[in-house]
């Protein structure tokens, strides 16, 4: 787990909702990544979860957890690697286009100025061969 430590793993329904452990597997997503981004609307909370096959959810909110909300992204329920911070406004997020060897990776660079539409842009992409 990696961004902000977290004393308590949070689990999400699919409309970015929080909910127990209990729902894993039921409509669950566990929440992987939390990274604290600044916004023109103030600070917010970008959430990466995971389902149980390893689709992901992309989920941002106001501090505390206040009104969660989908991320607008075409990427929305794809595999993902990892997610970093990228200075006080931006995130990188890796995404798969499969589970399998050879599977397309592309780094994508999600700017939070507006927290409600990011600009996206595609940073890099290539051939996972380790797997």
């Amino acid at each position: 787990m990696s961004g902000e430590a977290m004393a308590q793993q949070k689990y999400f329904t699919q409309n970015c909702q929080f909910t127990n452990a209990a729902m894993m597997g039921k409509g669950g997503y566990r929440v992987d990544y939390t990274i604290r981004v600044n916004t023109k609307k103030g600070p917010r909370n970008f959430y990466a979860a995971r389902y149980s096959d390893g689709s992901g959810l992309f989920c941002i909110s106001k501090p505390g957890g206040q009104n969660p909300s989908k991320v607008p992204v075409a990427f929305q329920g794809s595999f993902f690697n990892t997610v970093t911070q990228k200075g006080p406004k931006s995130v990188l997020v890796e995404i798969r286009d499969s589970q399998g060897r050879a599977a397309t990776i592309k780094l994508y660079k999600l700017k939070f100025k507006n927290p409600n539409r990011p600009k996206v842009k595609i940073v890099k992409t290539w051939i996972d061969s380790s797997r």
